[in-house]
Parts: C-alpha cells; sequence; structure tokens
C-alpha cells in the first residue's frame, strides 16, 4: 500500500467461487435459517447472538427461538452512560427496538441470558488516550468503520470479563453476528445480474486487527453468509430476482435508483443525513435506467417469518462523523479533532491507492468481493 499497489478483498473466493450460484436451492428460507441455526449451536459450548435491534439480527433471534434452539446468551451494545439518551442515535433502536422484542418473545421462558453492554465507558477511554501512530493503526485495523465509537464497540470480549472466563476454562465461546442482506448488481457488460459481499458488512468481524492478532480462541460467525451454507444467500438471491423480474410488480416494489440515492434529513439526529428509506443493494437495469428494490420489500421477501422492526433510526450518510459519537466529541473535542485531522492525512497519503476519499461511501480500501453469476443466460 505505500508504493501505491493495488489492493484486493478476499471473502472466502475459495469457497464462493465453487458455489453452483446460477441454481436456486430447492429448500426454503427457513429451512436453510433453521439448519444454519442448528449448525451454530452444535459447533460451540457458548453461542452469543449479537442483537442490535435491526431486522437482520432480529430475523437470526427468531429463527434460534422458533425453532427451540437456545443460545446461551443475546447481547445488545449501547452507550447511554455516554449519551443519557435512551433516544440517542443507534442507543434508541437498543432500548426502543431489542429490549421489547426480547422480552415479548423470550422473556423468561428460556435460561438464556440477556446481556446489556455500555460501552461509552470504554470508547471515552479509548479516544482519551489516541496518539498519531495508534489513529494510523487504527485505519488500517478498522477498515470501513472510521468514527469514533468503533474504536471500543467492536471487539466486545474486551468490555465483558464474563467471556475470558468462559474462554480460559476450555468452553468454545462464538459471537454470531448478523451481517447485512446480499448485494444484487447488474453487469450491464454480460447482460447477468451477480452477486457480491460488501466490506461495510462484515468490517466488524473480518478486519485486519482481529485477522493480525489471529487469536485461536476467538469465534465470530456471520449468520447469513457463511461458506458452511452458502445455499442462505444463493437463495436469498433467487427469490429477490423472481420477485423482481415480474412485469406486472416491478413499479411497486422498485425504486428509481437516481432517486433512492439521494440522502434525507435524519428525525433523530439533527443536522446528519441518512441512507434515504427507498435504498437498497438489490439493483437492477431497465429501460435505461438504474432501479433499486424498496428495503421494505427486500425484508418481507426474505425474512417473511419477521415482523417489522417497530423503531429504526436509518443509517448515518456520513461514516466517519457519526451522530452516535457527539457525546464523545462534546466531551473530548481535542482529541476528536485530532481523529478527524489524521484520518484526513491518512486518505491523502494514500490516494494513489484510495482515490479520492469519499466518507460518504463508506471509505475503504475496497468496495466488493469478486461479483458471482446468478444468472447462466441472459434473462
Amino acid at each position: 500500500m505505500a508504493h501505491g499497489g493495488s489492493i484486493k478483498w478476499h471473502f472466502n473466493e475459495d469457497s464462493f467461487s465453487q458455489v453452483p450460484w446460477t441454481q436456486e436451492p430447492s429448500q426454503s428460507l427457513e429451512t436453510l435459517y433453521r439448519i444454519r441455526a442448528q449448525q451454530i449451536r452444535d459447533r460451540y459450548d457458548y453461542v452469543v447472538l449479537m442483537y442490535s435491534g435491526g431486522i437482520d439480527s432480529t430475523n437470526m433471534v427468531r429463527v434460534f427461538f422458533e425453532n427451540n434452539i437456545l443460545p446461551d446468551e443475546i447481547c445488545s451494545v449501547h452507550e447511554h452512560q455516554g449519551t443519557d439518551d435512551k433516544h440517542a442515535f443507534l442507543t434508541g433502536e437498543i432500548f426502543h427496538s431489542a429490549l421489547p422484542y426480547v422480552n415479548a418473545n423470550v422473556g423468561s421462558r428460556h435460561h438464556t441470558k440477556l446481556r446489556i453492554v455500555d460501552s461509552a465507558r470504554a470508547q471515552y477511554q479509548a479516544v482519551e488516550s489516541l496518539t498519531p501512530d495508534s489513529i494510523t493503526a487504527t485505519m488500517y485495523h478498522w477498515n470501513v468503520a472510521h468514527n469514533l465509537g468503533n474504536l471500543a464497540r467492536f471487539d466486545v470480549r474486551r468490555l465483558v470479563p464474563e467471556y475470558k472466563y468462559i474462554i480460559d476454562s476450555g468452553r468454545s465461546l462464538c459471537l454470531v453476528w448478523a451481517e447485512c442482506k446480499p448485494r444484487i448488481d447488474y453487469n450491464s457488460t454480460t447482460g447477468r445480474h451477480q452477486v457480491h459481499f460488501n466490506e461495510s458488512g462484515f468490517d466488524m468481524i473480518c478486519n485486519a486487527y482481529h485477522q493480525d492478532t489471529a487469536d485461536p480462541t476467538r469465534h465470530d460467525e456471520l449468520f447469513y453468509t457463511t461458506p458452511d451454507m452458502p445455499e442462505i444467500v444463493a437463495k436469498q438471491c433467487h427469490v429477490l430476482l423472481d420477485l423482481m423480474r415480474n412485469p406486472v410488480t416491478f413499479s411497486d416494489i422498485m425504486t428509481n435508483k437516481s432517486i433512492a440515492d439521494q440522502p434525507i434529513d435524519s428525525p433523530h439526529a439533527p443536522g446528519f443525513k441518512i441512507d434515504n428509506p427507498l435504498s437498497s443493494m438489490i439493483v437492477t437495469y431497465r429501460n435505461r435506467q438504474w432501479w433499486c428494490m424498496k428495503p421494505a420489500v427486500v425484508n418481507q421477501t426474505i425474512y417473511a417469518g419477521t415482523d417489522p422492526v417497530i423503531y429504526n433510526q436509518g443509517k448515518n450518510v456520513d461514516r466517519l462523523i457519526h451522530p452516535r459519537d457527539q457525546w464523545i466529541r462534546d466531551k473530548l473535542p481535542a482529541h476528536s479533532r485530532q481523529f478527524y485531522t489524521e484520518f484526513a492525512r491518512f486518505a491523502k497519503r494514500y490516494k494513489p491507492v484510495l482515490g479520492n476519499v469519499d466518507r460518504n461511501q463508506r471509505f475503504g480500501l475496497v468496495k466488493t468481493s469478486n461479483g458471482y453469476d446468478l444468472e447462466s443466460v441472459i434473462p
């Protein structure tokens, strides 16, 4: 990278390149989700479901409990000690989506532990102790999520002493993450749709920091996207493609991408923009225009058994200056400015590799993995 060389993101290519992506799996999504949950439960001694309150993780939690495949723990992370506001950006989704769902659907009927982790103190200490060298190291370690809160928030194991006790006792502990949905693009050269894997959905567990530490006791699983069961993503892609090909409903389920790409003002964080609620990563090209599937349609299609979440604050557009971190900027203004200044220097230094860094486009070294054709012939 220091010499301006090219960088390629490898994401299970040895396995995914062998998957027959053009063939739709015969099993239903619900069946595949159930098999995946059992696969994880059988593999580890202590299973922790990381629950943010969003639709992806809500569906994961539902699948485990509806099929009586009980995890040892559900864990949610917020920064309430820092914000002192239960409606603060992202913290609000824990208090008003995740906790109500768990209380209504899990409660005391099971022996699963509910753990709420407040990461505010660790975040404050991480920002307070920053140096120019540690900031540069952070740019390498967290490839996409360069905001102050993630300096401590991602490494949940450091925030929970009990996890170390479990691991030291010889038991295998696994954090299970409900990553983002599949990304379907249209290749205008071949005329076929492809599935890609977007790095921003996996940075929490596939980043350079975790690879550098190479801890053999560290176990993380992506619930949906895994070489152990690629049929899940393949099935999701094909049911979405089938829906998209229906000319009768096309105008109802799709939005012109030029409209969907326009961010909107955040109703929960004044002064910030969030992704347009009509925008998704399910994209096609028709009538000389680009279109994307409405997120509500995507969710209803691939998470049919899960009700829509009751509280959603959206996704912040600026991946560097995040509304979730406002309390840190208020309490440590000089340290925060130093972090943003070093980020700008880093981006300038590696411009031959990174290109013009646009914080609104999920800054990172790469954007997506290889594309895998979902169609054997042009539809």
